[in-house]
């Protein structure tokens, strides 16, 4: 899925259109440079030859990144096109609450429903 988040709606290659949305999201999103890069070098893999692959994986800013994809595929991030912000991901923090225990809930309750799961499947050995 990462070299083509298109391939279920029928897309042999990503699509530049896709490419687009990414750079749009990520930037509205403000996406962690490392996840952005890491995931447009498997986007990009079928669609530029690979000196232009090894040159794009050596970027390490922003700047180069979308400067790059500009001049080499005519990309630009159109603000606010992504339909999203960061105003609409924002959480309300407990300050008591240590950074990750969400998700740290959210697989204790998934590892309690398989234990009930593991329980009712005994009752048919």
């Amino acid at each position: 899925m990462l070299s083509n988040p298109a391939l279920f709606a029928g897309f042999n290659k990503t699509p530049l259109s896709c490419v687009q949305d990414w750079i749009n999201i990520s930037q509205d999103l403000q996406t962690p440079f490392n996840c952005f890069h890491h995931h447009l070098v498997f986007m990009l893999e079928q669609t530029l030859p690979k000196s232009k692959r090894c040159s794009f994986n050596k970027l390490r800013t922003w700047t180069e990144v979308l400067d790059f994809l500009e001049s080499e595929l005519g990309l630009l991030y159109q603000k606010g096109q992504s339909g999203f912000s960061c105003d609409a991901f924002s959480c309300d923090e407990d300050e008591s609450e240590k950074p990750g225990s969400y998700f740290v809930s959210k697989v204790e309750e998934s590892e309690a429903q398989d234990e009930v799961l593991a329980d009712l499947g005994a009752l048919y050995d």
